[in-house]
């Protein structure tokens, strides 16, 4: 996360970006997950996790302004270059007013769609979860193998289902031997109704990352179960084929993203 400076005490911050192997790292979201904060103090330093124990990977000037998305204690994460960090919050204050010229920016944020976004690339089988624009999680994928797709297109979760059966060999839910893995995230594509595409977990960890799916979209059981803790029903999920990048993705369909 972050490390501030103030009166020649130093408070230490730790950054982390967040990966799909990531199994047993588990962070709080808070109610209102994006919040703009001012670092007051001399020099606020970065840090790889939530607490002091976490080696430093960089530092932020004073009156500098951020995007809080997440909240573990008193540490607070924020997007920092190409990866997150963790900044304590005895050194953030709140910013009320928009339209302050005694702070400087490293967000720009006004235009960014606010919502739950997915957007999930079969070109490389990678997704990503944004929150109000800001990206917050990236994971790899399983999708449809050539036979049998990923449908394409804009479409939303309209029903969350955990334990799922899978009714085609007659497997119940909870079954180590389930396909579908513990969590379901139903989408509407054409005349289904969450009941044929979703995005779901697997009972082979292997397979994420390949093109082998009937057509859903599959995910580590740990990272599913994550996901669907955040994600609300109709929350918009674009699946596309492109090699572009999110933000050109999301732009395509009218959704500004932050990168």
């Amino acid at each position: 996360m972050c490390v501030l400076m103030v009166a020649g005490n130093t408070t230490y911050v730790a950054a982390n970006s967040y990966k799909s192997n990531e199994k047993n790292t588990k962070y709080t979201i808070a109610q209102n997950t994006i919040n703009k904060m001012k670092v007051n103090a001399s020099s606020l330093n970065i840090r790889s996790g939530p607490g002091t124990n976490y080696k430093k990977i960089g530092s932020l000037k004073r009156e500098v302004v951020i995007d809080t998305i997440d909240k573990s204690g008193i540490w607070y994460k924020i997007k920092y270059k190409n990866s997150y960090g963790w900044c304590s919050g005895d050194f953030l204050v709140q910013v009320n007013n928009k339209n302050d010229n005694n702070v400087t920016s490293n967000n720009n944020n006004q235009n960014l769609s606010k919502g739950d976004f997915i957007i999930i690339k079969t070109s490389n089988n990678t997704m990503a979860y944004y929150k109000d624009g800001i990206l917050v999680k990236e994971f790899n994928v399983a999708t449809g193998k050539k036979s049998t797709p990923t449908p394409k297109g804009k479409f939303k979760i309209v029903n969350k289902i955990v334990n799922r059966p899978y009714y085609k060999d007659n497997i119940k839910g909870g079954d180590p031997r389930n396909p579908l893995g513990n969590r379901w995230l139903g989408l509407q594509v054409g005349s289904t109704y969450g009941t044929t595409y979703a995005i779901h977990g697997n009972n082979s960890e292997s397979s994420i990352g390949k093109s082998v799916s009937a057509g859903c979209v599959r995910m580590h059981n740990s990272d599913i179960k994550w996901l669907f803790d955040q994600v609300p029903k109709q929350t918009t999920v674009i699946i596309s084929n492109s090699n572009q990048s999110y933000k050109k993705i999301g732009t395509s369909y009218n959704i500004n993203l932050q990168k």
